[in-house]
Order: structure tokens, then sequence, then C-alpha cells
């Protein structure tokens, strides 16, 4: 039996149609596959940078207040001189004009951290307060102070007959109290995503010329 040739055409007409729609269907859906890949890639890539530039701006604030305790010294002041605990503000460009009463006139500075955002200065690739666009990143620098106590066997402090502890006593018998300064640096920052993120960093610097401590 012979079919018509019409009939013949009609059916691999049809199939075609079906096998364009289904090869049409898969690329669609590899396609969709690599624009979600590259989304992704690009958010992680985002999100990378934003928090290394937050790490990178949490230790310079640790390397900022070491600045501040080796400019005292090198002024022949003590370690701790007019940085007394609390919250700061402060970036390379600080100013510093000291004298012996503890009294700092420091700009851009504030004792008391105004959650200023930092500002990125195109031109010298550096963060600051004075100059540049403004950036998400908060900064604010912490000080605090321990003391250096006597230890007994088991690690503990030492009491005196009051039930306080007893501090150790340095090479001119002074007692090493105030000698640790715990300096905490805090970057925040609103991510892409839109929720608040942060890096905190802390270093410990302490009284190794056994300068005296003065009363600020």
């Amino acid at each position: 039996m012979i079919f018509p040739r019409f009939k013949y055409t009609s059916m691999r007409r049809g199939q075609t149609i079906i096998e364009m729609i289904i090869a049409l269907g898969v690329l669609v859906v590899g396609l969709l596959g690599v624009v979600t890949l590259l989304s992704n890639s690009l958010g992680y890539m985002s999100f990378v940078t934003e928090e290394y530039t937050a790490t990178y701006l949490a230790a310079e604030g640790i390397e900022l207040m070491k600045n501040m305790t080796d400019e005292n010294l090198r002024q022949s002041f003590s370690w701790r001189h007019g940085l007394p605990a609390g919250d700061y503000e402060m970036d390379f460009e600080t100013l510093v004009d000291a004298d012996i009463t503890c009294d700092y006139r420091i700009a851009p500075y504030s004792l008391a951290a105004t959650n200023r955002n930092l500002l990125f200065d195109p031109l010298t690739k550096t963060y600051g307060y004075t100059r540049g666009n403004s950036t998400p990143y908060i900064r604010t620098i912490n000080i605090a102070y321990e003391s250096v106590y006597q230890l007994d066997s088991n690690g503990n402090p030492v009491l005196d007959g009051t039930g306080n502890p007893v501090y150790q006593v340095g090479p001119n018998g002074r007692e090493l109290i105030n000698d640790i300064m715990k300096v905490r640096s805090r970057v925040q920052w609103r991510g892409l995503g839109g929720g608040t993120r942060d890096v905190l960093l802390e270093g410990h610097f302490y009284n190794w010329q056994n300068s005296p401590n003065p009363g600020c």
C-alpha cells in the first residue's frame, strides 16, 4: 500500500516543531543556569571585597593607636599620654599637638566617636574624614586598660588582706597599674543585601619602656 506523499511530509513537519520546542527549552534552562551562576559569583565577589576592605580598615585602626603611643614615646611623654579609655575616631592625617598637661588637640579626632562614615580619596587611595567620597564603613576604635597582677601557682590573682588583687611591681618599683592597653577596632557597614555587618579586631599594647602612667 502506498501512502500519499503529502501525509508523510506533514508528519515530519510536526516532529520538527516538537524537537525545536524541546531544544529551545533545554537551551533556556542551560542559559538560566549560567546567568544564575554569574549572578551568584558577582554577589560573592562583592561580599568578599566588602569583607576584605572592612578587615583592612579595622587593622588600620589598631595601627593608628599604636602610632599614637609611639609618638608619645618619641616626644618623651608617657606612653598613654592623652589617651584615656573611651571610643575614638582617627585617621592617618591626624594632627597632633600635645603638651604635658594631657591636653591633646587633634584633628580630625574625636574622643567620643560620632559614627561618621569614612571617606575614600581616589587620588591617594586612602580612607579618612577630611576629603573624598562617602563609603558605607563606620570605624570605632575603643581603648580600655588592664593592670598586671601577681598570680599564684594556679594562675589566679594574689589578694591582699582586704581582698584586693596585688599588682606586680616593675623594675623601678612602680606598680604595673593600667600597663596594658586593649584596643578594639570595629568597622560596621550595611552590605548589598541590606543587612548590617561588622568586623572586630583586637590588639594589646604593653608599657614595655616602663614609663609612668599619667592621670589622664
